[in-house]
C-alpha cells in the first residue's frame, strides 16, 4: 500500500528544477529513488535537490519520508 500525505507543501523558489506543488510520500521497502522518482514522473536530481537529506549514494530506507512533485 502506498503512503501519501494529501497535505500539499510548495517548494520555495530558489531557482531550483521545480517551482511547484509538494506532497510528503513514505519510502516503502524495496524501493528506490529512481522508482520513486519515475512513480512521480519526475527526475532523481530532482528529488534530490527537494530533499536535502539524500546523500551522494542515492540511498532510501523504508519509513523515510520524502517530498515529491505534485502532478495536475
Amino acid at each position: 500500500m502506498q503512503s501519501f500525505d494529501t497535505n500539499e507543501l510548495k517548494a520555495v523558489s530558489g531557482g531550483g528544477m521545480y517551482d511547484g506543488p509538494l506532497m510528503n510520500y513514505t519510502v516503502q521497502p524495496g524501493e528506490t529513488l529512481k522508482l520513486i522518482a519515475d512513480k512521480f514522473a519526475t527526475k532523481v536530481l530532482v528529488l534530490q535537490e527537494l530533499n536535502p537529506i539524500i546523500d551522494d549514494s542515492l540511498t532510501v530506507k523504508p519509513g523515510q519520508v520524502l517530498q515529491v512533485p505534485v502532478r495536475k
